[in-house]
Formats: structure tokens, sequence, C-alpha cells
């Protein structure tokens, strides 16, 4: 089986022949370097709100992570993480919310997720995930469960 060109990872799709075979595969074509995740950060009075955007996986899920135990680190006891903005999300993603979720009821608090939804609720579903998280429909109601 041809090797795919180191450079050929996720972004956007285009053909590339790479055999006198005739075989074609549909790769994507990135820069050297991944930009960084966005994210959004606010708070509502006692809670963290947290919104990052595109894709949580192997190249963004450090960044999206550090942020994300820095505030269980300075001692936030609510989180709201706000997923409605990630169009993809891969086992790292899922490591780092796993962990952030370890340490903040190690810390007595409570994370919740909200905006789960489309492909990305799928994911949950797959791995069944949605167990292990406190899931809510809106940013509201993730503030409201967290007061409780």
């Amino acid at each position: 089986m041809p090797r795919v060109p180191a450079c050929y990872r996720l972004g956007v799709l285009e053909n590339v022949d790479l055999g006198a075979r005739g075989i074609r595969y549909e790769a994507t074509r990135v820069d050297e370097e991944e930009p960084p995740v966005k994210l959004m950060e606010g708070a509502d009075q006692d809670v963290s709100i947290l919104e990052p955007f595109g894709r949580l996986d192997s190249t963004t899920a450090q960044e999206f992570g550090d942020r994300l135990m820095a505030l269980v680190q300075a001692g936030r006891s609510a989180i709201v993480v706000d997923l409605k903005n990630i169009v993809y999300i891969s086992s790292a993603g899922f490591h780092v919310l796993l962990i952030a979720n370890r340490a903040t009821a190690e810390k007595q608090g409570k994370l919740a997720l909200c905006g789960v939804i489309g492909d990305v609720k799928r994911m949950f579903e797959i791995g069944s995930l949605t167990e292990l998280f406190l899931i809510c429909q809106t940013q509201a109601d993730g503030i409201a469960k967290l007061r409780e």
C-alpha cells in the first residue's frame, strides 16, 4: 500500500495520485503547523464557561486540556464546557474531558457539558460516555444545574 506523504493529514480534501497503478486516495493537506484551538472563555458569576471551536483531536486537545486544568487548579469549582461549536472529537478530546471531570470532582467541584449535538453526541453515545458526564442542553441549563 503506498504511503501518504507526511504533509497530508486533516484539512481541505483534495485528490492525490500516489502510484503508477492508478491508485487515487482522498487525502487532506495541512500547513506544517496546525493552528491552536480557538477558545472562548467567560464566567457567569461563580460558574466558568469554556467554549472550544472546531476540532478536539490530538493536535488541539493539549491546549484545551491545559486551559481547562488551569481553571480547576485555580479553584474554579463550577465549570461548563460548551461543545456546540465542536465538529469532531477524538479519543484525545475525550481523554482531556475525562481528566478534567475527575480533577474537578476531586476538588469537590462540578463539570457540566452542554451543546453535545450531532456527530459529537453520536461519539459520546458510541463510547458509552454519556453516563460519565453531567450533560445539559444549553449553557443556561448547565449553569443552573451546577448551582443546585
